[in-house]
């Protein structure tokens, strides 16, 4: 066996699933953390094997660790099926976003079918431009939304923009994936790049429009797996498909309804999550 393992048996008798649960509190990390030694990485902890078995237990009754350790298992198991939900609503919404804008799935009024979509450019139906802040702009209690390099909207005691709009980073990790549809006021980093002033298409059109789409043109215009940093080109010269103002308005009722549903779920899990959390301290105290 790996020396990074160890491996033992109680001296009395013990609800294997209570110990398992007993190690995964927030009392054994704290433990964990406060008697190893981190080194060179701080990541990564190691303990010698006397402190690991000097660590106090609490150990109850067996009927209760029974239905300690039942009960942990149950909101893990709701766990589970909450996530495999939001996954599954996840994985809709992108059908159904594909099939609306692949135009295999089409919307039609009482009286008549709408008529063709319209080929245009981004670069002819909003502005594009960046924002001028930087990291250090963040305040932690400021008024104002602060959209960085990251999906964590930020806290900023400025604004830089107060209007309808679509953003997207424009270098990192979240390079075509991270997307924001936001109106109002807000503070916007220098390499973040905002969509405004639209013309012919709804913001919110745009927004479901753009973020489907936009990963995959920025794949292809680059010769890397992974992308350093967006080009204003990119945008500019990316083409959209246009319904009538009737279609678009259905199109995003429709998606609205998915993406909240989506959020909703999200919310649950989080919830659970915390609520799992929380048991995990105080019951092992």
């Amino acid at each position: 066996m790996s020396p990074l393992y160890l491996c033992f048996r109680a001296k009395q008798e013990i609800n294997p699933l209570y110990f398992e649960w007993c190690f995964r509190s927030s009392v054994w990390h704290r433990y964990i953390y406060m008697s190893g030694d981190s080194g060179a990485r701080h990541d990564r902890v190691s303990i010698k094997d006397d402190t690991f078995f000097a660590m106090p237990i609490n150990i109850p009754s067996a009927k209760e660790q029974d239905r300690i350790a039942l009960f942990l298992n149950a909101i893990e198991q709701r766990i589970d099926k909450q996530r495999s939900l939001v996954e599954a609503l996840k994985k809709y919404k992108r059908g159904v976003t594909n099939a609306i804008f692949n135009k295999d799935l089409r919307f039609a009024s009482k009286e008549t079918t709408y008529p063709k979509w319209e080929q245009k450019y981004i670069g002819e139906i909003c502005k594009i431009q960046t924002g001028k802040s930087n990291t250090q702009d963040e305040t932690v209690h400021g008024c104002f939304p602060f959209y960085v390099r990251s999906p964590i909207v930020r806290k900023s005691n400025r604004y830089l923009f107060d209007c309808e709009a679509v953003l997207t980073v424009g270098d990192g990790v979240g390079t075509g994936k991270v997307f924001h549809h936001v109106t109002g006021k807000f503070d916007l980093h220098q390499r973040v790049y905002a969509m405004t002033d639209f013309k012919l298409v709804s913001g919110k059109y745009f927004y479901y429009y753009f973020s489907n789409f936009f990963y995959d043109r920025v794949m292809r215009m680059t010769a890397k797996t992974s992308v350093d940093s967006v080009r204003y080109e990119m945008i500019d010269r990316m083409p959209i498909l246009i319904p009538c103002k009737e279609e678009q308005c259905q199109i995003v009722r429709l998606l609205n309804l998915l993406e909240k549903e989506v959020r909703d779920a999200e919310v649950k899990l989080t919830l659970l999550e915390k609520l799992k959390s929380g048991f995990l301290q105080q019951l092992f105290i």
